[in-house]
């Protein structure tokens, strides 16, 4: 999801893959609003419930369980940046009840993108948004862990997450950050990727305050190098 609140605390990306928003056999159209963290949402955190909650009245016709849980995390995103850490919780918890009901013929195509990894990480943005930086961090680890191999740019981004709620949490990890911030870097030229770039970005903003710390110096010349040579962008 993008950087759209340009705030290393509470860092947000847009749908890394386009959803597919053919309609599943036998249904009536999809909720398409699948992505949580759209900038319009962003700005506008009580629509962005009132849209989460009507998607999820209309995905409940639809045979699919599964539908439901982005629409949760929606809801819960929504909350996290009102700052209301109960309703938030509540939100998560309905996000992981029906997914963990598993898949169904009725589940839409795009539905295969939101794996275990993506639910995760969804919960570590709300929790970024609510301040929670430690638990932001280890959810964010937990993300890019069990996407395993898959879709490199989500495992790259939720890499940067770690690096940014270790360096901002109450108690810094700077040395913790700097060693994520490395596995981000690592994903390119692989990850080619405005997007990672402007996480990097990010990161750097987020370390700069602990650049007296060895590690984190090193990582900030060696970021400095790459993408002054243009390493990553499309």
């Amino acid at each position: 999801m993008s950087y759209d609140s340009g705030r290393a605390q509470s860092v947000r990306r847009g749908p890394r893959r386009r959803p597919d928003r053919r309609r599943p056999p036998n249904s009536r159209r999809t909720p398409s609003a699948a992505c949580p963290y759209s900038p319009k949402h962003r700005a506008a955190p009580r629509e962005a419930i009132s849209a989460a909650q009507g998607a999820q009245a209309v995905a409940k016709g639809l045979g699919s369980a599964r539908l439901l849980s982005p629409f949760h995390t929606r809801e819960a995103g929504g909350w996290a940046l009102l700052g209301d850490a109960s309703a938030t919780d509540k939100a998560i918890v309905r996000a992981h009840t029906p997914y963990a009901k598993g898949p169904s013929d009725a589940d839409p195509p795009w539905l295969s993108f939101y794996a275990p990894g993506e639910l995760a990480g969804l919960e570590c943005l709300a929790r970024a948004d609510l301040g929670q930086h430690e638990r932001a961090a280890s959810g964010a680890e937990q993300a890019v862990l069990l996407h395993g191999d898959a879709f490199a740019r989500n495992r790259s981004l939720y890499t940067a997450d770690v690096a940014i709620q270790h360096a901002v949490r109450d108690r810094p990890e700077p040395e913790a950050a700097a060693e994520a911030a490395g596995r981000v870097l690592a994903f390119l030229p692989e990850v080619r990727s405005d997007r990672l770039l402007q996480s990097l970005h990010n990161v750097a903003g987020a370390l700069q305050r602990h650049g007296r710390v060895p590690a984190v110096a090193d990582w900030i010349e060696e970021y400095r190098t790459t993408t002054a040579t243009g390493g990553g962008r499309a």
